[in-house]
C-alpha cells in the first residue's frame, strides 16, 4: 500500500537554470542545468527524469507533483536589457511546458521580489547571490543532495521551492537573516 506524497520541483530559469526537487518538504535533489539554447527541451526533460530518480517512485501513485518557477518582467528605465529578460522568459515558458506535458501541476510563477523578500535577500545582485548561497549552505551543510558545486542558480531554486512550500502549507515560521554577517543592509 502506498501513501500519497507531495513532490515540488522548483526552477530558477536562465541560460543556466537551477533545479531543486523536494519530497514531503525535504530537499532530495538539486542541480545546475545548462543548455546551449534557452528553449532546448531535451536537457529539461532529462533533468526532470534524473531528479525523479532520486526519490522512491513507488510512492508516486496518488502523489501531488507541483512545478514552480520564478517569472521575470521588464522594468522601466534602468531595468534589465530586453534580450536578457526575453531569454529568461522563453526559458521559463519552456520549463513550464515540459512540466505540463509530464503531468506536473504548474503553480503560479513567483516574482523574484516575493520570494527574495521572504528570505531577506536585499541589495545589489552580487549581494543577493552571495546571501542566497550562504542561506542554503547554512540549511544544508555537507553532505547534501546537491549535484556538483552550489551555484546561485541552484540556491535560488532551493529557496524558491522552500518559499512556495511554506507559503502554501503554513505561514513561514523562521526567516534566516544573513545581512549582519555580510554587512548588507536589509
Amino acid at each position: 500500500m502506498s501513501t500519497s506524497s507531495t513532490i515540488v520541483l522548483s526552477v530558477d530559469p536562465g541560460a543556466s537554470s537551477g533545479l531543486a526537487l523536494f519530497k514531503d518538504g525535504k530537499l532530495r535533489y538539486a542541480d545546475n542545468i545548462k543548455s546551449d539554447y534557452p528553449t532546448e527541451i531535451g536537457p529539461k526533460v532529462s533533468a526532470m527524469r534524473r531528479a525523479l530518480g532520486f526519490i522512491d517512485v513507488s510512492t508516486l501513485p496518488g502523489t501531488t507533483m507541483t512545478f514552480v518557477s520564478e517569472t521575470q518582467f521588464l522594468k522601466g528605465k534602468g531595468g534589465a536589457r530586453f534580450q536578457s529578460v526575453a531569454q529568461i522568459i522563453r526559458n521559463a515558458a519552456c520549463w513550464e511546458t515540459v512540466a505540463r506535458f509530464q503531468g506536473w501541476k504548474v503553480a503560479t510563477s513567483l516574482w523574484p521580489a516575493t520570494w527574495q523578500k521572504h528570505w531577506r535577500l536585499k541589495g545589489k545582485t552580487e549581494d543577493r547571490k552571495r546571501l542566497s548561497m550562504s542561506a542554503v549552505n547554512m540549511m544544508y551543510p555537507r553532505p547534501r543532495p546537491i549535484v556538483g558545486r552550489l551555484t546561485d542558480n541552484v540556491s535560488d531554486a532551493i529557496l524558491i521551492g522552500l518559499y512556495y512550500m511554506s507559503s502554501t502549507v503554513d505561514p513561514p515560521q523562521r526567516v534566516i537573516d544573513l545581512s549582519a554577517t555580510y554587512g548588507v543592509k536589509c
